[in-house]
């Protein structure tokens, strides 16, 4: 007499399949496979991660003096992309407090809290602070930089 449960049998089977489907899916570029694809009017094309979306957001809104409403940063930064998709990371970005906004009829008006250079410099500190040999992740630093670059950070430290 078999005591195999068949609610169990039919489980397995069911995962067996849903494994099935993935590789198959993967095969052909699905949304288990490695790569971050995606398909716009029936085209295949390569979507951009997240860090780098949402440094287009913001540096279209950098180069705005206005600030801009999410409609506007989405024609400035499309690339395929829905307007949805866009204005989650507007909203995200928002959120982190990188962005103010204000009321515009039904939508809002958004502007960078920080311009680039202070964003970008923050940045950098926050990498140092991280740093367990300061000393040689700026000797790395500035082993890399080019002599323009060495020329104007001499500048600058001999500035302040």
């Amino acid at each position: 007499m078999d005591r195999t449960c068949p609610r169990r049998q039919l489980d397995v089977s069911a995962r067996t399949d849903r494994l099935n489907v993935r590789e198959r899916m993967s095969d052909r570029g699905g949304p288990y496979a490695g790569g971050r694809t995606g398909s716009v009017g029936g085209e295949r094309v390569s979507r951009r991660g997240m860090g780098e979306l949402e440094a287009a957001v913001m540096e279209s809104l950098w180069s705005s003096d206005d600030g801009l409403t999410p409609r506007e940063v989405h024609d400035q930064v499309a690339d395929g992309l829905g307007y949805t998709t866009v204005m989650t990371v507007v909203t995200r970005l928002w959120e982190k407090g990188l962005l103010e906004r204000e009321p515009e009829g039904r939508s809002y008006r958004y502007r960078p809290t920080t311009t680039a250079a202070d964003h970008h410099g923050d940045r950098m500190r926050a990498a140092l602070a991280k740093a367990a040999d300061r000393p040689a992740v700026l000797a790395a630093f500035v082993s890399q930089l080019d002599a323009g670059d060495r020329s104007l950070l001499l500048d600058l430290l001999d500035d302040t």
